[in-house]
């Protein structure tokens, strides 16, 4: 058997729906994920409701860490906020919860019992001044203050139904209202909240997200639209999800503008490209996967699957790609292990990484992996931007006891260069 460092590089630019790649981790029986957060460093957390835990996954290794939130938890939503710490919502302790990344440390910005002891607490979003956002399902809506610890709360239009909410680029914060059927933005220095009526009556706004523009995209839940208002212009549009009576649950836009939605009728994931006003579909692997919320980074849409006890991770093709000629240079110290020919093997026998999008990792005949690789490869792993991105930028750790002649590519400019640069040298695959 041959033996070699093992360098993967891959294409970063928009790439068919083929070598895209999905990965399921599951967590104890009980762990009852309701939201997710990708943290600042690539973990991933997420609200354990029935255990009363803040739970995080390292992606890499596949380790869970499970932290006990307090007495009578519940936690039903988790934001990453710009301290770069996961923020709870926690119904069952009526109260915002934050745990330090580092030392794992929690604390407990209980409520005020007035207006409500308990306000059903559902989901947040941080304004541009560093303060955190939340809705109460049960007819509120309120604000704290981290730093002076300061907490205001206020009665939501229309009574019950607050439930998603969202910050723009500019820091403007807007929710929607469930049972109000509404979408409302908020003046974040007095607090008042001014109305904005879908034009679909009764359609069950459940969450909302900003795109990079400030638009504001909101699942339906009752329509099963996904709909988009633009305040700038103060339009409405609205398209169905694809199928028979659909379910718009979840929504969440990525870095690249692509509207990503859960429905529940077809036990799928849904992105929608405003540009194309196409619908790709992702079916669960599983019946009654029941997606409450989704969220993710460039590259990557993470998903929490109550139903099934699992956390999902959809990785596709982010649109950016680096410069290939930076890239060109910068991939000579790979040329010692690695050719570009489709028929030559690396200096060093290193395998050739002509076509590697697309390739199952651990898929070359007689090449001897490394035992994490093999394991990875039979899960059914695929190399694609956001895998092969991953493993550039730290690959002991992804694949512990995989040999790799040169240190991690920490520059994340620098992979995207080489990246591009060997995207030219793929069958049927260029920039």
């Amino acid at each position: 058997m041959k033996r070699f460092p093992f360098a993967l590089i891959v294409i970063c630019f928009l790439i068919p729906a083929s070598v895209e790649s999905q990965e399921y981790y599951a967590l104890q029986k009980g762990d009852y994920p309701h939201d997710v957060a990708v943290g600042l460093s690539g973990e991933v957390w997420f609200a354990g409701q029935r255990l009363g835990i803040a739970g995080r996954l390292d992606p890499v290794t596949g380790n869970i860490e499970r932290i006990p939130l307090g007495r009578n938890s519940a936690p039903h939503g988790v934001i990453v906020g710009p301290d770069g710490a996961p923020w709870f919502t926690d119904s069952g302790q009526n109260a915002i919860v934050r745990v330090d990344p580092v030392t794992k440390a929690v604390r407990v910005w209980p409520l005020p019992p007035e207006p409500m002891p308990y306000a059903n607490l559902n989901t947040a979003a941080f304004d541009g001044k560093g303060r955190i956002w939340f809705t109460g399902q049960n007819g509120i809506y309120g604000r704290l203050d981290p730093g002076s610890s300061d907490m205001k709360i206020w009665d939501a239009p229309k009574g019950r139904g607050p439930y998603g909410i969202t910050a723009t680029p500019a820091g403007a914060i807007w929710f929607v209202s469930l049972a109000g059927n509404y979408l409302a933005k908020v003046d974040v220095e007095t607090g008042a909240a001014t109305v904005h009526e879908p034009p679909t009556r009764n359609q069950g706004a459940r969450r909302v997200w900003s795109d990079s523009g400030g638009r504001l995209w909101i699942s339906e839940w009752n329509s099963g639209n996904v709909s988009v208002y633009d305040p700038a212009a103060g339009s409405w549009r609205q398209w169905k999800l694809p199928g028979g009576r659909p379910r718009a649950y979840a929504v969440w836009v990525d870095p690249d503008d692509k509207v990503w939605l859960s429905d529940w009728t077809s036990n799928a994931i849904v992105r929608f490209d405003p540009e194309t006003e196409r619908f790709t579909v992702y079916p669960s692997d599983r019946p009654n996967s029941n997606v409450r919320q989704l969220l993710g980074r460039k590259g990557e849409t993470w998903v929490a699957e109550s139903g099934t006890d699992r956390i999902r991770v959809i990785r596709h093709a982010p649109a950016a790609m680096g410069d290939a000629l930076r890239g060109g240079l910068a991939f000579r110290r790979c040329l010692y292990c690695h050719s570009i020919d489709p028929d030559k093997e690396g200096r060093f026998e290193g395998p050739t990484l002509y076509g590697i999008l697309g390739r199952p990792a651990a898929a070359i005949a007689d090449y001897e992996y490394s035992d994490a690789l093999k394991e990875k490869g039979a899960a059914g792993l695929v190399w694609n931007p956001g895998a092969l991105d991953l493993f550039l930028s730290d690959p002991d750790r992804f694949a512990p006891g995989t040999f790799m002649s040169l240190p991690p590519l920490h520059d994340e400019g620098e992979r995207a260069d080489i990246i591009a640069y060997l995207g030219l040298r793929g069958d049927g695959i260029r920039p």
